[in-house]
């Protein structure tokens, strides 16, 4: 059997497989695409009421709401993404899955703590902007440590906000078993976000049309790495 030491996400297999569960699925994701779109026009509505009515204060306010609102719903294309890799069935009622204030207290912390992290990476950042023009050499020296620093750190991190989700898992434990399960996984995840970015890049060439199709296969790929990562089995 294989341990969980030995287990490597499978680039290309993860990539098509993902593509082939766009077929049937596409219509559902833009359906709720639709939904959060007729959100967004009903926030903006109000928010002008309020303005009319009330002036900037309360438009403000009417804004904020909305803005955590619809960052509330985002995260409802995930849970599609997840559903999708599972092949469980998705309706667009599931873009209101996160809003559940245990899952919205956790994603807060989740943040908080993926904030303190990330704080030395913006500290050389910080340094290296500093010294720049008079010593560009060092500069650029820490600017791409930085570089590298994040992109480590956003690899090992990449299943933590899934599994908040997806399993209601604390923070700090979430973090720890996106570091776990992505240890031995860190260019296997670059390959398959690499090829990702490749393929939503080219489909936007004619006019972005192919969007309607990348746009879900996105999701569902995301939802897919989540998967045979957390339970180490092609899904």
């Amino acid at each position: 059997m294989m341990t969980h030491s030995a287990y490597k996400i499978p680039v290309w297999d993860t990539i098509t497989t993902a593509w082939h569960k766009v077929h049937g699925s596409k219509k559902t994701f833009w359906a709720a695409i639709g939904v959060m779109f007729l959100i967004i026009i009903g926030i903006a509505i109000l928010q002008g009421i309020a303005s009319f009515i009330g002036g900037k204060v309360p438009a403000n306010i009417i804004s904020g709401i909305g803005n955590a609102f619809l960052t509330i719903l985002e995260f409802g294309f995930i849970f599609m993404g997840i559903y999708r890799a599972a092949n469980l069935p998705i309706n667009y009622k599931q873009l209101f899955l996160a809003l559940n204030w245990q899952i919205i207290f956790y994603l807060i912390g989740l943040y908080v703590i993926k904030f303190l992290i990330y704080i030395p990476v913006a500290i050389v950042i910080a340094i290296g902007t500093m010294l720049m023009p008079s010593m560009l050499p060092i500069s650029m020296l820490l600017f791409i440590i930085a570089f590298i620093a994040g992109l480590i750190i956003s690899v090992r991190l990449i299943i933590a906000l899934p599994l908040v989700l997806d399993q209601r898992m604390k923070p700090w434990d979430a973090i720890k078993t996106s570091f776990e399960k992505t240890r031995h996984n860190f260019w296997h995840i670059i390959g398959i976000f690499f090829l990702q970015v490749c393929i939503i890049a080219i489909s936007m060439i004619p006019l972005g049309i192919g969007l309607i199709w990348t746009i879900p296969f996105s999701l569902i790929n995301f939802g897919l790495v989540y998967r045979r990562l957390n339970n180490q089995a092609s899904v």
